[in-house]
C-alpha cells in the first residue's frame, strides 16, 4: 500500500472543544472545525509542527461496516485494534496528546518508519477522534509539519458509518503531493477497515 482509555476531564479547554465537535457545525464540515486554530482546540495546534495557513483542501472517505460503534472505536484506539487493518507495528495509546503513531516500514531508520511523533489531539469515546498525521519521508520538505486526521463515528441501520477527514495541508509542490498520495491512500485503508468486519 506505501502508506505511510484515559478521558478527557481535566482539559477544560479541549473538553469544551469536544463538545462543538458532537453537536457539529450547521452546514459546515466537521474538517475545517477540527482545524481552527482560534478556538478551544489550538492551544493543540502550533506553528512549528502544523501550518500555520493551511488551505480548505479536505479528504473525506466514509464507510459503513456491519459492526457496533464500540467494535469500530476499538479498531482505531488501541494498538491490537490497528494492527487489525493496518500493521501490529504501532504505538497507540488513548489521551490528550498521547502518541498515534503506526509504522509502516520497519527497516527504514527511526523517524523514517511511518506516523511517528504523531499524537491524539481530541476525542469523544466511540463518537470522534482527532489525530495527527505527516508526509512520507519521500516529502521531506513538509515531512515535519502534521495534517489533522478526524473519523467520526454514526450508528445507522446497517451498523456504523466511519467517516475520515483529513485536513491541514499547505500549499506548495510537495503539500500537492500530499495531498495527491493521501487522495489515493486513505481509501484503501478504509477498505481494509471495513473488511476486517467481513466474516
Amino acid at each position: 500500500m506505501g502508506m505511510w482509555t484515559r478521558g478527557i476531564a481535566g482539559v477544560a479547554g479541549v473538553a469544551v472543544g469536544l463538545a462543538v465537535l458532537a453537536t457539529g457545525p450547521a452546514g459546515g464540515s466537521w474538517g475545517a472545525l477540527a482545524l481552527r486554530e482560534n478556538g478551544p482546540l489550538g492551544r493543540l495546534i502550533d506553528g512549528a509542527r502544523h501550518e500555520p495557513a493551511p488551505t480548505d483542501r479536505e479528504i473525506v472517505i466514509e464507510r459503513i461496516v456491519p459492526a457496533s460503534r464500540s467494535d469500530c472505536w476499538a479498531l482505531w484506539t488501541t494498538g491490537e485494534g490497528v494492527g487489525r487493518f493496518l500493521t501490529r507495528h504501532n504505538s497507540v495509546e488513548l489521551g490528550i496528546g498521547a502518541p498515534y503513531e503506526i509504522y509502516f516500514n520497519m527497516e527504514a531508520p527511526k523517524g523514517e518508519r511511518g506516523s511517528e511523533d504523531c499524537r491524539i489531539l481530541s476525542y469523544l469515546p466511540e463518537r470522534m477522534l482527532s489525530f495527527e498525521w505527516n508526509a512520507p519521508p519521500h516529502f521531506p520538505e513538509v515531512r515535519q509539519k502534521r495534517s489533522r486526521v478526524v473519523i467520526l463515528f454514526e450508528d445507522v441501520a446497517e451498523g456504523t458509518r466511519v467517516r475520515l477527514n483529513h485536513v491541514g495541508f499547505g500549499e506548495g509542490e510537495q503539500w500537492d503531493g500530499v495531498y495527491d498520495y493521501f487522495s489515493r491512500a486513505w481509501p484503501t485503508v478504509m477498505d481494509r477497515f471495513s473488511g476486517s468486519f467481513e466474516g
